[in-house]
């Protein structure tokens, strides 16, 4: 029996995270699963029964979204929801509790680093407008590795996006500015949040990290990162 931690987001919509640790005990491969429609679909089946018991996660079928990013330690994370615009509303759910436990670590004074840096607007953007409205929104990634900035390239695969990479200290900063539909840009933003430290809609100018930071990739960053 395969060991899920779910979480239950609202009627419509659950997470449900898979660790590294086992997958590999159970021999889950998910390039496998991704390149095998019959062993995918038995898998989700096998996580929506799982689900169905553990948080009482009942599903009409008729349009099922399933969202699945790898996150930095390697984790399997799945968003998976009754209907589209439960989708949108539970990636802004999660997006909001990550905005959650940044706002409370300044507060308590755990990320001296964080303290020159404004709380994300993002999602009232992102909440505040129509679903088919076309967005345009600058996002700043902190990622703690090259790794995770080539994984997070390669999970987006928006290659045509305007982006650079900054270094500064120890730490990775990966821009990108996105014009998209509602739907699309939280399916991106949600995306972006699961490879990175901290994200934000705006540049962490006033931490000084653009005047002292040193430029990785000046354009076309996401492109390049896609292509190590």
């Amino acid at each position: 029996m395969i060991e899920l931690k779910f979480t239950k987001i609202n009627d419509n919509s659950i997470r449900c995270v898979i660790s590294r640790e086992e997958m590999n005990a159970q021999g889950i491969d998910i390039e496998e699963l991704m390149g095998d429609h019959g062993k995918a679909e038995e898998f989700l089946r096998y996580i929506l029964q799982q689900a169905r018991y553990e948080v009482d996660f009942q599903t009409t079928g008729e349009a099922l979204n399933v969202q699945l990013s790898v996150m930095k330690d390697g984790d399997i994370s799945l968003m998976i929801s009754d209907d589209q615009n439960a989708a949108i509303h539970a990636m802004l759910a999660q997006f909001k509790e990550r905005l959650r436990e940044f706002q409370q670590a300044i507060e308590q004074g755990k990320n001296a680093a964080a303290k020159a840096l404004p709380v994300d607007p993002a999602r009232e953007v992102l909440s505040g407008s129509d679903d088919n409205e076309i967005l345009e929104m600058e996002v700043w990634a902190e990622i703690e590795s090259l790794d995770n900035c080539i994984n997070l390239a390669k999970a987006l695969n928006k290659p045509e996006a305007p982006s650079r990479l900054l270094k500064y200290k120890d730490t990775y900063y990966l821009t990108m500015r996105l014009n998209e539909d509602k739907k699309s840009l939280a399916r991106s933003v949600f995306s972006t949040a699961e490879y990175s430290e901290n994200v934000y809609s705006d540049g962490p100018g006033t931490y000084g990290v653009e005047e002292h930071a040193a430029v990785i990739i000046k354009e076309n960053a996401l492109k390049e990162l896609m292509e190590l």
